[in-house]
């Protein structure tokens, strides 16, 4: 189950790199965030 939380953690962690590409005025700090909130998420919901 580990390697879920990974793989679904790489994949928004991609998805809000690319969002920040195309929207450069969106803070780093907020997407790195997002992304830790995401992935604690992720993790609860597939434990």
């Amino acid at each position: 189950m580990e390697q879920g939380v990974a793989f679904e953690e790489s994949v928004y962690r991609n998805l809000l790199e690319l969002y920040q590409r195309s929207h450069p005025t969106h803070a780093y700090a907020r997407t790195e965030e997002s992304i830790a909130k995401l992935s604690t998420v992720v993790k609860r919901v597939l434990s």
